[in-house]
Formats: structure tokens, sequence, C-alpha cells
């Protein structure tokens, strides 16, 4: 029976091979052209009625990993491609004719399995699949002897009542004696045919699965046909346990679920404990409201990891559980290497399809350093870090994240915020597109390091904010595929938590529906899990504005206008925060009317304030106004509004210099050294106004990737060897260098008296309090103006930068400023003399081979550079050590690629512990190598 194992993976799947597909000849070669059918009325409905119908497809063959990995693939999406346009017979009926071989371009070593499709009308928008959402596959054979179940019909009849009754049939490719037989007791025959038919009823077999074989024997050869059929009994119902809520919980050795589904039929539980199958002891229960299904798995062996799925009815759709924080995924876990996730559990192949829940009772949990006090910046004062893991670390893992803290901790960051980390859509992402909104997304590496992360993050006095996306879902999300209309394309109307149709526009993906209770509980739990569990110190809401439903859709300006439901939805999930910590941040991009974000901020909610235009514009010389940077422009009592010069969805300010600045003949904004320069000068009036800031990863570099390479959110080119070039590093240095005058002195951290003179070219603002007054200034036109400083008073006034003093004898007296020239004044010296960073002229060429080079190994000022080659994938590790042994500083990076790495050891910042004059060795391990040399420092 060469046939049956193969017959059996394919039935047991639900793979659709009869009836929204069916291809002629039924038995067909991977040799033969086929006439594949297609009836768009049947799975799940979506192209009815649409008259143009292109097939999607490909083959699987017996070297792929999986159903999910196709081969071979056909089709341009979203285009009008003529060999994939099938002819419409009526009737939601269409078909398409091509020899397999030839078609798909199948090399003579693979041999096909299955034929895989989608389909779809000519934009790619609308795609009919299977009933539960999936692709439809159908088998090819392999001689020319073979057999198969044609009735139930594409899988129909997998789960049944036991009033019901089906009628069984079964064909063969050649005459033979035929059989069916259930659990292995023969119910009907027929000899010398190709054909078999019986109507069999359930109400003969007891409830449970049972396995229904259908066999052709030629006298020399049997072949045959697998179908597994679970009769049921209607659902049980009982209360569930006082301690249950959704999810699933471990109690000793044994395992509790729960699966929120008003209105459903049945849910059974099928996992790695019933080898993926539907029997009856795992029908869960449901409670006497119609809406909770729950079951307790007690019979499991003791401390082993479980995967397992539930399985929905009446649609048919296996799912994870929603609240899941381990997921395995049939398409993208096979794509991350095991230096990002070690020993990453395999999927179940071959035994089910979608992603799985994996849960281990004996995961080895992270133990967190306690020996440490950690005090959460005010929200005021935080000066934020926004990080797209991905485009920051070529290894995109937490570990490098770890390794290059002492970058941002020099620049005065105390906050990062993560762009969504929640498992999302594919592995390559800027994470709006959740899945799972519980789990880490293995992309960036185990749970724990996201842990590591945090507790390291934390013993720097550096806060941890998470973006989180939960305006919306994608289509992988169960709670998305469980309510799914499939005629429409979109969340069906009895949904618990998705609106059918996004009640705003610039809604992506699925619509929350906040006013729902379910989605408030789910959201609820949301908030709660990652700072009882990760210990992060708030959020960042995404897209705030639509967690409404009253429907705007086509009037944007009506969108943005006051809406009591949505600050009702906000506020109280900003209590559920604020219930567990009261210091927790909760930041909104809300961009909504003033009225309502007032009211907002009042309650103690942060609002982004995006002046990406405005501080650009003043960049390139053309005429701005910085002032919304503050709460005051918006008439706030608190300092609610986090301002930011650059975020993810905006230009990166140099891009827009080099392309767009202003110029005469005397000077242009544009070239690469003036454009850091004038980035410089917008810092100076953004970090110099009080009140939480942002900054974009690199900007502190002078990024000068248009967000639009490669895509608006494609992959990002990483430039660490940006910090090489000695502009760039001054420009770093000038970031620095502000923040530190915001952490030593609460002028420019709290309110009080500002005079903010923020528009046209030449902009000033005045800070006063009781110990002193301070005056900035610069001019952002591109000629040479002058500037009325309105000092104060008269007496001594202190430059910052160049450390001059200024008797000021008249208040009324002029400066004069050279084109993107600017200043701070104060009355008080805020220091003896800043720290101006040596100019390196030339840096060495990177070098050839795996050399190593370390410049200069006798310091006179801050920095040591270790130049490394690499010829080779390969790991780096520096550590410095004192004469007496001690490590002073390391540096470890893993999972380097071939080419070069910069490294820089700033002796002065040292995480916050100069360095004392004297000698020092340093160590390079690296593969097969160690390396080392000493270092003096003579400053």
């Amino acid at each position: 029976m060469n046939r049956l194992l193969t017959s059996i993976f394919a039935l047991c799947l639900g793979i659709s091979s009869l009836g929204q597909v069916s291809i002629t000849p039924t038995f067909a070669t991977q040799n033969d052209t086929v006439i594949v059918t297609f009836d768009a009325s049947q799975g799940n409905g979506a192209l009815v009625g649409v008259n143009t119908v292109y097939a999607h497809t490909g083959v699987i063959t017996n070297v792929s990993t999986s159903l999910a990995d196709w081969r071979h693939v056909q089709g341009n999406w979203g285009t009008d491609d003529a060999r994939l346009k099938m002819t419409s017979l009526g009737n939601n009926v269409h078909e398409i004719k091509y020899h397999i071989n030839t078609f798909y371009s199948v090399p003579t070593s693979e041999t096909v399995t299955h034929l895989a499709f989608v389909f779809r009308d000519v934009t790619g928008n609308t795609v009919g699949r299977a009933s539960d959402g999936s692709d439809i596959y159908v088998p090819i054979y392999a001689g020319t002897f073979a057999a198969a179940i044609t009735s139930p019909a594409g899988g129909v009849g997998t789960i049944a009542d036991a009033s019901d009754s089906v009628i069984l049939a079964g064909q063969s490719s050649l005459p033979a004696d035929l059989e069916f037989s259930v659990d292995g007791t023969p119910i009907a025959s027929a000899t010398n045919t190709t054909t078999l038919s019986h109507k069999l009823y359930f109400n003969t077999l007891s409830p449970g699965l049972h396995s229904i074989v259908f066999t052709a024997d030629n006298g020399n050869t049997i072949v045959g046909d697998t179908l597994e059929i679970t009769t049921r009994t209607t659902t049980p119902v009982a209360a569930k346990p006082s301690w249950g809520k959704p999810g699933y919980q471990w109690r000793n050795d044994s395992l509790y679920l729960e699966l929120t589904a008003p209105g459903k039929d049945y849910v059974y539980v099928i996992g790695s404990f019933n080898d993926w199958k539907l029997d009856e002891p795992y029908q869960m229960n449901v409670t006497s409201n119609d809406s909770t299904f729950w079951i307790a798995l007690d019979n499991l062996t003791p401390g082993a990891p479980v995967s397992f799925q539930y399985y929905v009815g009446p649609d048919a759709i296996r799912i994870a559980d929603p609240y899941s924080t381990m997921v395995l995924d049939p398409w993208n876990d096979q794509w991350i290497p095991d230096s990002t996730y070690p020993n990453l559990p395999d999927y179940p192949t071959g035994l089910t399809t979608e992603p799985v829940t994996y849960t281990d009772p004996n995961a080895a949990e992270y133990n967190w350093d306690n020996s440490y006090t950690y005090t959460r910046p005010d929200r005021e004062e935080l000066i934020i870090y926004e990080m797209l893991i991905r485009d920051w670390s070529a290894a995109h893992t937490y570990a490098e994240v770890i390794n290059r803290l002492d970058y941002l901790d020099t620049m005065g960051v105390n906050a990062i915020e993560l762009m969504p980390i929640m498992e999302f859509e594919g592995n390559e992402s800027w994470g709006y597109n959740p899945s799972f909104f519980f789990a880490v997304d293995k992309y960036y590496g185990p749970s724990n390091e996201l842990k590591r992360f945090v507790d390291t993050c934390h013993k720097r006095g550096i806060a941890v904010i998470l973006d989180l996306a939960i305006n919306h879902a994608f289509g992988q999300n169960p709670l998305v595929r469980m309510y799914w209309d499939g005629a429409n394309n979109r969340p069906a109307a009895n949904s618990p938590w998705f609106n059918p149709v996004a009640k705003h526009d610039f809604n992506v993906g699925y619509d929350f529906n906040h006013e729902s209770r379910e989605t408030e509980y789910f959201t609820k739990r949301v908030l709660s899990y990652w700072i009882e569990e990760f210990r992060v110190d708030g959020y960042r809401m995404d897209l705030s504005k639509g967690f409404t439903q009253k429907n705007t859709l086509g009037d944007v300006n009506a969108w943005g206008q006051y809406d009591q439901s949505r600050v009702d939805i906000l506020t109280n999930y900003a209590n559920t925060v604020w219930a567990l910590d009261s210091t927790n941040y909760m930041i909104l991009e809300h961009f909504a009317d003033n009225s309502e974000e007032s009211v907002l901020s009042a309650n103690g909610m942060m609002l982004w304030a995006n002046m990406n235009h405005e501080y650009s514009e003043g960049a390139m010389a053309w005429s701005s106004n910085f002032y919304g940077v503050t709460h005051k422009s918006r008439g706030w009592s608190d300092m609610h509004a986090v301002g930011f010069m650059e975020s993810h969805d905006e230009e990166r300010m140099v891009y827009r210099n080099n392309n767009f600045g202003n110029a005469n003949t005397a000077y242009s904004t544009r070239p690469l050294d003036t454009a850091l320069n004038r980035v410089a000068l917008a810092a100076t009036f953004f970090f110099t106004v009080p009140g939480p800031k942002m900054l974009w990863q690199f900007g502190e570099v002078g990024y000068d990737y248009s967000i639009d390479f490669n895509g608006r959110v494609g992959n990002k080119p990483i430039r660490w060897d940006y910090i090489a070039n000695p502009k760039r590093r001054a420009l770093y240095a000038h970031f620095a260098e502000l923040n530190r005058l915001r952490a030593q002195h609460d002028i420019f951290r709290k309110d009080g008296n500002w005079e903010l003179s923020m528009g046209g070219y030449t902009k000033r603002i005045g800070l006063s309090n009781d110990t002193m007054n301070v005056i900035v200034l610069g001019n952002f036109n591109i000629i040479t103006s002058t500037i009325d400083p309105d000092f104060d008073h008269t007496g001594m006034w202190y430059e910052y930068f160049s450390n001059d003093s200024l008797m000021i004898e008249d208040v009324d007296s002029v400066l004069t400023f050279q084109p993107g020239e600017y200043r701070i004044y104060s009355d008080i010296r805020l220091k003896a003399a800043p720290f101006v960073e040596e100019p390196v002229d030339t840096l060495p060429e990177p070098p050839t081979g795996n050399r190593v080079e370390v410049y200069p190994t006798v310091v006179s000022h801050s920095d040591v550079l270790f130049n490394i080659g690499t010829t080779k994938a390969n790991y780096l590790e520096i550590y410095i050590y004192d004469v007496a042994g001690n490590q002073v500083w390391s540096y470890e990076e893993y999972g380097m690629d071939p080419g070069g790495s910069v490294v820089y050891w700033n002796t002065l910042t040292n995480s916050g512990r100069p360095v004392s004059n004297g000698m020092y060795i340093y160590r390079i391990n690296r593969l097969g190598t160690t390396e080392s040399g000493k270092i003096v420092i003579a400053r």
C-alpha cells in the first residue's frame, strides 16, 4: 500500500483535492497535461461573482520541507498575467490547462507530490482559499495504478454528528477489487471495477476518531487512500474552574486551556499529546452561556513540552491560542539561524498546518538581578531612542543591542523605545503587522534575552518602552481567523473583536472594536502581561486615534475631532497600566484635535509631537517655527508633548538637506559637512527646550538614506562605520553634550520661565530659574545675520561651546552670527571648559584579511579604535585589563559577517567611569585566534 501514507498525510490536514478544485485526469502524474477546475463558490467563496480569475500556483515536491514550502511558483501577484488567467465556464467555475513538468519547470531530480494553489482577482486584493483560509492542495500520483477517495469532497465530514451520514465514493485508475473498511472492518466491496460507493451512517459508529480506508487490489499491487472522520456527541456543558481565564495555564502536570469563542459549535484540542488527531476525549467543554470552551489535559508526560492548536467548528479552522507566549511557524521559523535563536523547537511538519502554540512547563526562568536600585526617569525628562532592531543590529538580536548600550548611555539616552517586537507576520518587518500579542518574535531571539535586555538597561538607569500596535491585527491572528467572512474577505459581522470594515481612514490590517467587551479584556491582558512578565516601563500606543467606533471613513478631519468614547477607552487602558505602577509611561501616537489631546495629557498620558517638518525646514534654511515642540504651544499644564525631529515614519533630515537644502553662491546647506552642522544647529534648539524628547536611530550621526530606500518598510543599511567619520562623530558628541547639559542643569529639564522666539530665520530661547539665566541663539539663514540676545541683565555672560566670556554693558546690543552658527549663553559658567574631542583627520584603511589594528596605543584624548578585518563569519571579543588584572571594559559581537568591524573604546566616559592614566592590556578573541597588546593612557 505504497500510496496509503501519502493519502493519510493529505486528508488528515484537510487538503482540498475535490470539490473546490479538481483536475482531469483524476490520477494525473507530473508528466501529464491537466485541466485544473476551480469552483469559486466553494471554500472561502471570496471570488464569487468575479469574472476574471488568476491562479497563483506552485508544487510540493520530495525536497519541500513542508506543505508551506512551495517550489517553482508561477504567477506575478497583482498583475494581468496571461499565463495564469483562467477561462470562465460560467456559474463561478474557472479552468486552466497545462503540462505539469513544463509549466512549473520541474527539474528531473524532483518528484511532484501536490499542486498548490490560491486564486485571485487581477489586483490580488481578493483571494480564493480553502474554507479555513488555508492554501489548496491537489495530490499528484507517481504511477499508473492509483486509488483515491472521491467523496466526501475536500475533506468535508472530518467532524460528523452522530445523526449525519455520508456517501463514501472511491475510484481506482485501473479495474481492481475495491473495498471500504472502517477501523479495519470491511463495510463495502466490489470486484473488477474502477468505482465503489457506500452510504455510511455515523450512528453506527461510536463517538471518536475513525479511520476509513479505501483499497484497490489488481492482483499484483494494493494501493489505497485513507480518510479520518471523527464522530462527535453534543458538546459537553460544564462550568469552568473559578481560577480559569482565557489562554493556558500549567497547574503541576496538568495543562488548562480556555478559548473565548461565542457561538461556535464545538472546539477540539489537537497536539503533540494526541498525535494531532481529532478524538472525542479532546472535545472541549463549553460554559452554559455558550461562549467559553475549556479543558484540562491531565494525562501528559510530566515535565515535557507541549505543542497544540484548537480545531474550531463548524468552520474547521486550526488556530494557535490567542494568548500564546511562543508559537511555532511553518513558514518563517526555518529561516531563523541558530545564532539568533538556539535550539528553536521544530514545527510538527506533516501533522498539521498554521502556527501552533508551544509551551514548556520546565522552561528556563530568567533570573532577574535584584542587586541594584532602579529609578524610572521622570516623564518630563525622557530622552527616548526609537529603535528598529532589524536595522540597528546586523545580527538582529537583543544580545548585540546590549553590547552597544555604552554607545547610547554615553549619548545621554535614558529610554529605548523598541518598535513592535510582538510576534508579527514574516520575519523581517517594522512589526506593525502583529499576529500574536503575547509572544516575543523569534527573529530577535528568545524571550529571556529580551528580559536580559530590560534588566541590563535598568542597571544603567535606561527605561524600556514597547511600541504596541493594537489598533489592528493581521490575517494570521487567531482572533481574526475565528470569525471570518470569506465571501467579503474581511472579519465577519459576528466577530467579538473586529469591525468588518474599519471605522477610520489610514487603518491597516483589520480594525479592533475597542468598545467591545472582549477587545477591552484582551487589550488589558496584553498591557498587563509585558509589564508583569518583562518589567517594561510602558508603551507607545501606535495609531491610538484609531481606538474609536465613530465612523469617519472618507473624512480624515472628522476622525481627528473630539471623541469622548476614545478618551474614555484610552484613559481606561492607561489606568490599567498605572494600577500596576503609577509611574509607567503611556505615550500616544494620536495627532487629534488639541481639545482631545489636552484632556488626554491632563489625564496623565504623553503624546507624540511631530516636529520633523519644521526642524527639517530649519536645517535646510527655509522658514520654520519650532514652537510646537513644547507643551506650551498647546496650552497644556503638563510637559507631556514628546517632541521629535525624526521618527521611523518621517524622512531623514540629512537626506533632505543633501537634496533640498537652501543655498546661495557663498553658502549651501547641502554638502555633508554643512548638513551635519545644520542638524547640530537644530538639535541645539531641540534638546535645550525642557520636556520629553525622542530621536530616531542613527539620527545622531546624520543618517542620510531616504526613508523610501529599498521601499518604505524595507531593510536599510546598518552604518556603524559612520561613527568613524570625524564629522559624524562630532554630531554624536554634540547630542551627547546637550544631553549632559540637560542631566546636570534642571533649567533644561524643568518647567519654568521661558521666552521662546522659535519662528523665522533667527531663533532665541530664554530660560530662567532661581539660580541662573540661559539664552540660546541660532542663525538658521544662509546669510550672516544679527540677533538681539535680549540679555536679562548687564554683567558677565558665558558662552558654553567656546568657553568665552562676554561682558554685557548694554542689554540692547546685538550680536552677529554666521550662517548656521549657534551659541548658548548663561550668567553662571556651566563648566570650566568643554571637552572637545581631538579631530582625527585620517583613519587607517580597513585591514585586509584577518588583521587587527589598534589606534592609538598611546592615548592623549578619549578613544581607542579597534579596526578588525575578517574573511569569514566570525565572532569578536575585546577585553581591557589594568596591570592588576582587573577587567575595566569589554565588547562582544557574535555572528559577524565577513568584512570589517570598527569598535571604539571611549576611555573618558567608559560607562560613566573614566579610565585613569596608566598602562592597560587588551585581549582580542576571535575564531581560533587571540591577540593582545598594550595601551597607555597619558592625558
